[in-house]
C-alpha cells in the first residue's frame, strides 16, 4: 500500500533543515498473510526508520480486530530508511500522515487476507558485501563514528522465496540483510526508502511480486557505498544480485509448520551522568553530527536538578 507523504513533512533520521522537498519515488507498507491449519500470521514492512511502540501496537490491534487474528501473531517491522517522514508530535501535518499511514497499512493487510492462495516456501542463505563496521578506534582506544575494516558484520543475506503451489510462479520474496539503509545522508532533502526501497523496486520488475526487505543487526554497520544516488543504485544492484542469484537453487515445500512468537524485552536506560559529562556529550553531538541539541541538553539537565539518575 502506498504510504508516500505529503510534501513539506519532517524528515525522521538525520538532522535536516527542511523538511522533504521532493519526492522522486513512492514509499509502501507491504503485507504477507500465511496460513495454515486455522493458524493465521501476519508480517508487516513498513518504509519509516521506525515507529514509536504505541504507534505500531495500534497497527497490530487494528490488523488483529480486523482480520481475527491474536495480536501476538502479528509482526510488524521498518526498513529503518534515514530518508522517511516523521510520525511522532504534534504538528498537524505529522498527525495527519500518521493516520493516513496505518489506515492504509491496516487496508494492505486486509487486501492480502482477501487474496489467499495455496503456496509452497523455500529458503536460500548467501554471504554478500553490502555492509561495513562503523564504530572506529582512535590512537586513544575510545571509539568513535567511522570505518571499521575489521570490525564485525554479519554478511549473510537470507531469502524466504514463496510460490504459487499450482501455478509454480513466484508470489513473494522476503530478503534478510544487515547495514544501516543511510544511504543518503543529511545533505538530502528527497524522500526516499533508501537502499531496500530501491532493491525491492529492481526485484518486483524482474520477479513480479511483492518483495519485503527485512533488516537485520545493523547497529554499528552502515552501508557500505554512501551519499549519492550512485551509491544507492550500488547497494541495490549488488543486494538484488545475490537474492537473484539464489533464486534458482531454491527448493520448495509446503508450509507444514506456522507460528509466530512475540515476546516484550525490558531495556534499562543508562543512568544520567553528572552535569559536565552531560555538557560534554552534547557539545561531542554538535560536533560530530551537527545536531543543534540544546532542547536535549536543556531536558536532561532538569532531570539531573530534579535528582532523577
Amino acid at each position: 500500500m502506498d504510504i508516500t507523504p505529503p510534501v513539506g513533512i519532517d524528515f525522521v533520521g538525520y538532522h535536516r533543515e527542511t523538511g522533504i522537498n521532493n519526492i522522486e519515488e513512492r514509499i509502501y507498507g507491504t503485507v504477507f498473510v500465511f496460513e495454515k491449519n486455522e493458524m493465521k500470521t501476519v508480517f508487516i514492512s513498513v518504509d519509516n526508520i521506525g515507529m514509536l511502540v504505541e504507534d505500531t501496537n495500534v497497527i497490530r490491534e487494528r490488523v488483529a480486530s480486523r482480520l481475527h487474528v491474536p495480536f501476538e501473531r502479528i509482526t510488524v517491522v521498518y526498513t529503518h530508511t534515514h530518508s522517511g517522514p516523521e510520525t511522532v508530535g504534534e504538528q498537524p501535518l505529522v498527525k495527519s500522515y500518521k493516520t493516513i499511514l496505518v489506515n492504509n497499512v491496516v487496508q494492505g493487510a486486509v487486501t492480502a487476507d482477501n487474496n489467499l492462495k495455496l503456496c509452497e516456501v523455500g529458503w536460500g542463505v548467501t554471504t554478500g558485501d553490502i555492509g561495513v563496521n562503523r564504530r572506529e578506534r582512535t590512537s586513544d582506544g575510545r571509539a568513535k563514528m567511522g570505518t571499521n575494516i575489521e570490525g564485525v558484520v554479519d554478511k549473510r543475506i537470507g531469502m524466504l522465496a514463496i510460490r504459487n503451489a499450482e501455478t509454480k510462479e513466484l508470489s513473494g520474496i522476503v530478503v534478510f540483510c544487515t547495514a544501516h539503509p543511510n544511504v543518503l545522508k543529511g545533505d538530502s532533502d528527497v524522500l526516499s526508502a533508501d537502499y531496500p526501497g530501491m532493491t525491492r523496486e529492481v526485484l518486483e520488475k524482474i520477479v513480479n511480486c511483492p518483495v519485503i526487505i527485512v533488516q537485520g543487526a545493523a547497529g554499528n554497520v552502515n552501508a557500505k557505498y554512501r551519499g549519492s544516488r550512485e551509491a544507492l543504485k550500488k547497494m541495490a544492484y549488488t543486494l538484488s544480485g545475490h537474492v537473484l542469484t539464489m533464486l534458482p537453487t531454491v527448493t520448495y515445500s509446503p508450509i507444514v509448520n506456522l507460528r509466530t512468537i512475540s515476546s516484550t524485552m525490558q531495556m534499562k536506560l543508562k543512568d544520567i551522568p553528572e552535569m559536565n559529562e552531560i555538557r560534554s556529550m552534547a557539545r561531542s553531538a554538535e560536533k560530530q553530527w551537527g545536531m543543534n541539541t540544546d532542547e536535549w541538553l536543556t531536558i536532561i539537565l532538569e532531570k539531573y536538578k530534579q535528582g532523577i539518575r
